[in-house]
């Protein structure tokens, strides 16, 4: 039997990830690697502390009380989901109500149910171009027409986006990362959001606010407000506890037109079903006192600048000479983003740092849909590796980037 010709034309183009690919193959090394390819916080910022309590906790619960751990749920959640989105909204200045929440295994899945609920196959919608890759892979893969829209400074290029609308091109969404840019680190200021905003209401096109980093921000920079609070009428905000709690529980969720969050919860039903209570309540219980979350978030804030300001002297260090290699310099998230001169190719980069200094990094071209593809760039993350780590494996990966140009 030729398996190819039953599998869908979805699951024909679908193609791996580059993390986890970097993954396998940093683990068929023999010793010590480093990885600066995860979208993760720092594993010593974690709560282990808060962990033990709260097991203890169910450890005395009484059947009752542990009876909803062990059956299905809402898909909507369940009264402690739901109010520890509240919470968590409510310091984006944003008030939630349980009729315009969907909870989520995760922000990815938030992000592809609604896609889905929004778009059908072959429709055109917009997003960053980088713009955070495996979200990117879920457009392409959902095989909608993805138009990449330059990121400049200031984030999305809005000109480009307007060639874009002014034919008559109809699009459905345009995908953005307003605070601390995966990958670039970039912020988009007020000004624009609200340019942004008049777009999708004269061109009637939604938009999808994906915001895991506004909480995670290092240098007391004011961020303007969340597009969604400008816009509740076009916009949906994909928020996770993640990068300000950590990743294992895949607490994500969703904020929106109630219409369109009912899809969502209908999608859902055939996806999981609903996240597990215990997930709920873990997260609620780490966000009900808001003077242990203060202290919770001084620790991860403290931990990762110190970090980001290593790696960034790191590359200071090992570049300075090199004035045609650049870096973003991030006010917050968990991202530094390397651009190198045009023609330089990261694929050769990436398989020579894991082969000979078993160290990990992110190509740039699953950052780039097909329109505007290109490879003369890179992303680390500080947050992940250890201090040490730090020191030691930037100036390595440097010794390989030089190779390549130059």
């Amino acid at each position: 039997m030729n398996i190819e010709k039953i599998l869908s034309s979805q699951a024909q183009i679908a193609y791996p990830v580059d993390i986890e690919e970097t993954v396998h193959r940093l683990n068929l090394k023999k010793g010590k690697t480093i990885n600066f390819s995860l979208g993760q916080s720092g594993p010593e910022t974690i709560p282990y502390d808060y962990f033990r309590d709260f097991f203890l906790s169910l450890s005395r619960a009484s059947q009752e009380e542990l009876k909803p751990l062990a059956l299905y749920g809402a898909s909507r959640g369940s009264s402690a989901g739901l109010d520890a989105v509240k919470k968590l909204a409510l310091k984006d200045g944003i008030i939630a109500d349980e009729k315009n929440i969907c909870l989520s295994s995760g922000a990815l899945e938030g992000f592809y149910l609604l896609t889905r609920a929004l778009a059908n196959k072959h429709d055109t919608v917009c997003c960053e171009a980088p713009t955070y890759s495996i979200n990117l892979k879920s457009l392409e893969e959902q095989e909608f027409n993805v138009i990449g829209i330059p990121v400049e400074d200031t984030g999305i290029d809005l000109f480009q986006l307007e060639n874009v609308l002014i034919p008559g091109q109809k699009i459905k969404f345009v995908y953005v990362i307003p605070d601390f840019q995966n990958p670039t680190g970039r912020i988009m200021p007020l000004e624009k959001r609200q340019q942004l905003v008049n777009l999708a209401r004269e061109y009637e096109f939604m938009i999808v606010e994906d915001a895991p980093y506004r909480l995670v921000s290092y240098d007391g920079i004011p961020l303007p407000p969340t597009i969604y609070s400008m816009a509740p009428d076009v916009t949906v905000f994909v928020g996770t506890a993640s990068k300000i709690f950590c990743a294992g529980p895949r607490f994500g969720f969703l904020i929106g037109h109630p219409m369109i969050i009912e899809k969502v919860r209908r999608f859902k039903q055939c996806v999981g079903y609903n996240i597990p209570d215990l997930c709920q309540r873990l997260v609620y219980g780490y966000l009900a006192d808001d003077t242990a979350f203060e202290k919770y978030m001084m620790r991860i804030l403290t931990v990762q600048k110190k970090k980001r300001d290593l790696m960034l002297r790191q590359l200071e260090d090992s570049f300075h000479q090199h004035k045609e290699i650049s870096w973003s310099k991030p006010g917050g998230g968990i991202f530094i983003w390397v651009e190198l001169p045009e023609g330089t190719d990261a694929d050769l980069i990436w398989s020579d740092a894991i082969e000979k200094e078993g160290i990990g990094i992110t190509p740039g071209k699953g950052f780039f849909p097909g329109n505007c593809k290109r490879n003369n760039c890179f992303r680390l993350n500080f947050t992940f590796p250890t201090n040490d780590e730090i020191r030691e494996g930037i100036p390595r990966l440097a010794n390989i980037v030089k190779r390549y140009v130059g």
